[in-house]
């Protein structure tokens, strides 16, 4: 492989602190390239950048790559202009000048790496800044409207983490109960996601939509709100991290939109995004025809369907990509119901006029998808459209029974306030028994 003429114009790639890849741009053209490396390339524990980048080619060029990798970086616009202006002057739209600097602590496994700290990532040592309550008030007070920490611009390889909610990546640990910035090798083991301006209850939105799935008995994602000094945050455990031993490793993960080697910025029907079809067959080209994950994908788009969850498009969908390739679908993450906007509280039926983020049998709006627009869905994708509906239908009574004492229950664990967790009930509850009732 053709090394480029300056160090600055190529990363190292690692996967879970292994030498996976190399990225390199052209400084005259500005084209990239994207080689996996001969040993991780033969190893039967490896596992693809991306579904879309598969480990049978070594060598990907330019779109190939560069969609991948803006999918990787935040999705506000100001927030990826600040976060440029904090790099030194590094262009918005230039994804490897973003991930040289952001890179280090990405969603999954990969890391992109400055050559001059290729040492940080590949030493077993762990570096962690420990936070106090007064400095992670602090962090979590810079995040902006636009979602960038004051931190960002000064700490090399800080995070890049996809979305349009301002996050922070921390490390929890459990014996000493403290928050801590990781950096090089180290892995963080939480989001901290502050909700954005309008949305006053977002945070205990989220966490009891998350809590609520669970006691359904679908794999979600947990949550906790943390409140430190005068900052509320949801803080969400990374699905993609597990401990093995001592440390904590990486495990990869990417999001439908990515896997299916879409632009990250196309996600809705309206914008020709790929659908639950797309997904399905996705899963089940990579695991089997039969696979139960298709059955848990249907439930976890049918979950966001009864809850009322808007904007549950197809990156707020992910798989877990382990060694030797194998896939399975991830636990759902993002979850929020619509019913709690204010704006939607004022409208009749709360929301039924709403536009789901997935089309069902052609309809995209809550109340024009019903029965027959699931089975014509599940129908196409040859399931069995009788027993998909019962199991939905199952899941819908499972949510309606569980939803007061799953509230009661962070009521009382203080994590929610009794006058939200009651609007959450009021709110919530007759959205899913009218989406139950079109069953």
């Amino acid at each position: 492989m053709r090394r480029p003429r300056q160090p600055s114009e190529w990363l190292a790639i690692f996967a879970n602190g292994q030498p996976a890849g190399t990225l390199v741009r052209d400084g005259k053209h500005e084209g990239l390239d994207f080689y996996y490396l001969a040993p991780w390339f033969g190893s039967a524990k490896a596992y693809p950048l991306s579904l879309d980048l598969p480990l049978g080619s070594t060598h990907f060029r330019n779109e190939a790559i560069a969609a991948h990798l803006r999918g990787l970086l935040p999705d506000a616009p100001a927030r990826l202009a600040r976060l440029a202006a904090a790099a030194g002057g590094v262009r918005a739209d230039d994804p490897f000048g973003m991930l040289a600097h952001y890179g280090e602590d990405c969603p999954g496994a990969y890391q992109f790496v400055q050559p001059d700290r290729m040492g940080l990532i590949g030493r077993a040592s762990v570096r962690l800044d420990w936070l106090t309550d007064a400095t992670l008030a602090e962090q979590l007070r810079s995040l902006t409207l636009d979602g960038t920490s004051a931190a960002s611009g000064n700490v090399p390889g800080w995070f890049s983490l996809p979305g349009a909610l301002p996050k922070l990546s921390l490390r929890w640990d459990a014996k000493k109960e403290r928050w801590g910035l990781p950096q090089g090798r180290a892995a963080s083991t939480h989001i901290a996601k502050l909700p954005l301006a309008g949305l006053r209850t977002h945070a205990e939105n989220e966490h009891l939509c998350l809590a609520l799935a669970r006691a359904a008995g679908l794999a979600a994602a947990r949550s906790r709100i943390l409140r430190v000094e005068d900052q509320t945050a949801l803080v969400v455990e990374r699905f993609d991290r597990a401990r093995r031993g001592r440390e904590i490793v990486r495990i990869h993960q990417e999001d439908f939109g990515l896997a299916l080697g879409g632009a990250p910025e196309i996600r809705y029907p309206a914008q020709g995004a790929p659908g639950l079809q797309d997904m399905i067959a996705l899963l089940r080209k990579h695991t089997s025809y039969t696979s139960p994950d298709v059955a848990r994908l249907v439930q976890g788009v049918a979950f966001n369907w009864l809850i009322g969850g808007a904007d549950a498009h197809l990156r707020n969908y992910a798989v877990l990509i382990e060694e030797g390739a194998r896939v399975s679908l991830a636990p759902l993450f993002d979850l929020a119901s619509t019913a709690m906007l204010d704006s939607v509280a004022k409208k009749p039926g709360r929301g039924d006029d709403e536009r789901f983020a997935m089309d069902i049998g052609g309809a995209g709006h809550f109340q024009e998808i019903g029965r027959a627009e699931w089975a014509a869905e599940l129908a196409a994708a040859s399931l069995d459209v009788g027993a998909s509906l019962e199991a939905m239908l199952a899941l819908g009574k499972r949510l309606l029974k569980a939803l007061p004492d799953v509230v009661a229950a962070e009521v009382e664990a203080g994590a929610v306030a009794a006058a939200v967790g009651a609007e959450f009930v009021a709110r919530v509850g007759p959205f899913i028994e009218r989406r139950v009732a079109s069953l």
